[in-house]
């Protein structure tokens, strides 16, 4: 069943936060029942609303591609849109264990990026394995050494196929033509083989040029990395990136509470797995649970007929608030990067207009029109006559030696 997709609902680059309606966030810093601040990270926003890991333990399933169609009405006009996720030949589609890997990967690409005020770097090493299990609450065990290896594989072998339905607003917008998108374009771990006669001697990955420009033009989707880790539900995890980008724009269209349809529900958490309202009931019970347990959304929300009412909690309000100081200290720094190089240039634009003067003055005494020479606007610039004589002095060296080769 395709999904119609409002072209007033795809988010625009430059789209700008509007915080009408949420008074109440800021007396959240007095509210006691929120200890930790949130810590934002920020993702691809086209995996707030395309598939690409599915939560199952079932061997067949993880080597199910996962294909969704769309129609985007655009303009009056609707056009046709499909996202095919291909998974790894050998070790499948990536899940649960992999969401945490990436997850991980993108908060060391926002530390190494500042928060995204640098633009991402060609290679990213992440650390030993140990560190990079630490960071993601997981143990340093055998066993999730290889998973770890494995699930970096797997990100980077894992290939979709975008036809319409990836953006990149810097670049033009949809992409048109059918193309190959990955998460990863390069990876090795420590101690593999380099295949050149040793090892390699750090673990590192190479973003998709995809998800590295849309990054860098800060197309995104901001997650609190902090939340995430404290979520024990897997499919909560998967859900937490939709849920949060759909109650963003709800509360952008000035709505009080979000519809999610079943069909749109399964489409995004399995790619089409589940086919009936009573299976995404069953399923996403411990999920909704868990999000009004972490007050994300308010105990209110429930199902009405085939569709889940979301109304927004505590926790999504502190979110907004942290998306908002974030936006505002990225447009200060990008302010005060600005005068500095404007000062900068100013500085250089006034160096060569000095050394202009200067040149000009060598040049009339050098042709016998000294006379004409202002010295007092020389002066201004910091010259004096001994410097004009300095320079003719040496010019006249420089021809007397060029002659003589």
């Amino acid at each position: 069943m395709a999904k119609s997709i409002k072209i007033q609902d795809q988010i625009k680059e430059k789209q700008i936060f509007n915080l009408d309606g949420f008074d109440e966030v800021f007396e959240l810093k007095k509210s006691t029942e929120l200890v930790d601040s949130p810590k934002i990270v920020r993702n691809d926003f086209n995996l707030a609303r395309l598939p690409f890991f599915k939560m199952t333990y079932k061997k067949e399933d993880r080597f199910k591609a996962i294909k969704v169609n769309y129609n985007i009405n655009i303009n009056d006009k609707c056009f046709k849109a499909s996202w095919i996720v291909n998974p790894h030949p050998d070790l499948g589609l990536p899940g649960a264990f992999d969401l945490d890997v990436w997850y991980g990967i993108l908060e060391i690409v926002d530390e190494q990026t500042n928060h995204g005020l640098s633009p991402v770097s060609e290679t990213i090493q992440i650390g030993s394995l140990y560190s990079f299990l630490k960071r993601i609450d997981k143990s340093y065990s055998g066993s999730n050494i290889i998973q770890l290896k494995k699930s970096i594989k797997r990100l980077a072998g894992t290939a979709c196929i975008a036809e319409g339905a990836y953006n990149m607003p810097s670049n033009g917008g949809y992409l048109s033509s059918i193309q190959m998108v990955g998460l990863l374009d390069y990876a090795v771990i420590k101690g593999d083989p380099d295949y050149k006669g040793g090892v390699c001697e750090a673990t590192e990955i190479k973003l998709s040029k995809w998800i590295k420009q849309n990054l860098d033009a800060r197309y995104t989707n901001l997650l609190d990395i902090k939340f995430i880790r404290t979520l024990r539900c897997d499919l909560t995890k998967l859900l937490y990136p939709y849920l949060s980008y759909r109650l963003w724009l709800c509360k952008q269209q000035n709505k009080e509470q979000l519809e999610l349809s079943w069909i749109e529900l399964s489409k995004y958490l399995t790619g089409d797995g589940w086919k009936s309202l009573k299976k995404v009931k069953e399923k996403l019970e411990l999920a909704w649970q868990e999000m009004k347990d972490n007050k994300y959304i308010d105990s209110s929300s429930d199902w009405v007929g085939e569709y889940y009412i979301v109304k927004p909690g505590i926790k999504f309000k502190q979110e907004i608030q942290a998306r908002s100081v974030n936006k505002l200290k990225h447009e200060q720094v990008l302010k005060d990067k600005k005068k500095l190089e404007n000062k900068a240039l100013l500085k250089n634009q006034e160096e060569e207009l000095r050394k202009k003067k200067l040149d000009q003055a060598i040049t009339l005494t050098l042709i016998g029109r000294e006379k004409e020479i202002d010295y007092s606007g020389l002066l201004k610039h910091g010259w004096t006559q001994e410097d004009v004589m300095q320079g003719v002095k040496k010019n006249i060296e420089f021809n007397q030696a060029y002659r003589k080769k």
